[in-house]
């Protein structure tokens, strides 16, 4: 049967902001828009999908300056494409799923037989000291003693001093401190489930302090605290949840996330759960 080869959507996230966005930033598979404090991104396929994302098909991304997205219709301009929005996709995550027993489960096979997939240069090194190896510039140095009085204050139960010294640290369009601190807010909900405490006000606080100039990071925190999650984090928390012994192909799905930025959130997400909090 042949393919369509006319322009649509083919997925889109549940959380469109209606608004004339104009362009961000263009990368080879995805591109940037904003308006105002909110995100937009375009990509062709689904595994970029998150709550602010619609996925475009037979459309030329690389080419679009600007989108106008109302009513439940999207603008592409100059080419001056109008498509109806469809196929909207939860990010809601089914916390029935997990239990304690299941998910230490899951934080054990994690920290044991999936360490190594975790990037050199990620955060797992709060997992593993043998990773501060990896750290050898003066930048390095100090970025690594950073994070780690940070999470050092966080497992103290000085939280909110810990989120202030992790916030921001690192480069990229979600700096690594930023992306750790997401992993908490995720993690936060399931401890919520899982011992059914309301831990909304820690959250909010949270949030209120991590919130930046960053675009990106604001709409990636503002995600976490609401408890919407992108595509691959999901994925990844599904398999791990129906077969955690077999979680190498979610998982490099999930670090394919920018350089470190998957496994910096799931450091921030391993540890949090396992905190005192």
């Amino acid at each position: 049967m042949k393919q369509p080869t006319h322009p649509q959507t083919t997925a889109s996230g549940d959380s469109l902001k209606a608004g004339k966005y104009i362009l961000h930033s263009r990368f080879t598979e995805v591109v940037n828009f904003v308006c105002d404090n909110n995100l937009l991104v375009l990509a062709k396929d689904i595994k970029y999908l998150s709550p602010n994302t619609l996925i475009v098909e037979n459309v030329n991304i690389k080419q679009i300056n600007e989108v106008i997205l109302e009513n439940n219709q999207i603008k592409i301009l100059p080419e001056n494409i109008n498509l109806k929005i469809k196929n909207t996709i939860s990010s809601e995550f089914n916390f029935e799923l997990a239990n304690i027993e299941k998910t230490n489960y899951i934080l054990s096979k994690l920290q044991n037989k999936y360490l190594p997939l975790f990037p050199a240069k990620s955060l797992a090194f709060l997992l593993d000291n043998n990773r501060k190896k990896h750290f050898q510039t003066a930048f390095e140095r100090a970025f690594y003693q950073q994070i780690t009085e940070g999470a050092s204050l966080i497992n103290n139960n000085q939280i909110l001093e810990g989120i202030k010294n992790i916030k921001g640290r690192g480069l990229g369009l979600t700096p690594s401190g930023d992306d750790f601190v997401a992993g908490v807010l995720f993690a936060l909900h399931f401890k919520e489930h899982l011992y059914n405490k309301d831990l909304s006000k820690l959250r909010n606080n949270i949030l209120e302090i991590a919130l930046s100039k960053n675009i990106f990071s604001n709409n990636f925190l503002i995600f976490a605290h609401d408890a919407k999650f992108f595509y691959r984090f999901k994925n990844f928390l599904e398999k791990a949840y129906n077969n955690p012994d077999n979680l190498e192909q979610p998982l490099n799905q999930l670090f394919e996330i920018g350089s470190t930025s998957g496994a910096d959130l799931l450091t921030g997400f391993i540890l949090t759960i396992q905190y005192k909090l």
